[in-house]
């Protein structure tokens, strides 16, 4: 499945984690409640005073968020495509290897979620 942007769930935690939400751009839009659960719908652009909505951003946005270069207490933290796994992987290496932290995902969106939100956890810009 192909996401445009971060889900509601991985918002609400890029958001909790203290993000600046005026750097999103996506919004879900809240519609109503059906059967006791929130419809809400997606859209482009920045929310309206006027809306009840929640931010999200697309992976265009959260790798511009990010350091083009993240080098921290001999440390280097990057995103990449892994041909031999099929898949994104968000890693934090030492100069030695394994990688002390590592994350896989077939989805480029969640993998830099999962980066953004190491950094944020560990307050590296």
């Amino acid at each position: 499945m192909n996401k445009i942007c971060t889900s509601i769930e991985q918002s609400k935690k890029l958001i909790e984690l203290g993000l600046d939400t005026n750097t999103a751009d996506f919004k879900y839009v809240f519609c109503g409640t059906l059967h006791g659960e929130d419809i809400y719908q997606l859209e482009l652009g920045e929310p309206n005073v006027d809306e009840e909505c929640i931010v999200a951003w697309s992976l265009s946005a959260l790798l511009g968020l990010m350091p083009k270069h993240i080098y921290q207490n001999d440390q280097v933290y990057f995103l990449y495509y892994d041909a031999y796994k099929g898949s994104f992987v968000y890693a934090c290496e030492h100069n030695d290897y394994p990688p002390i932290e590592e994350k896989v995902s077939e989805n480029p969106l969640d993998a830099a979620f999962e980066m953004e939100v190491y950094l944020l956890n560990n307050k590296i810009t």
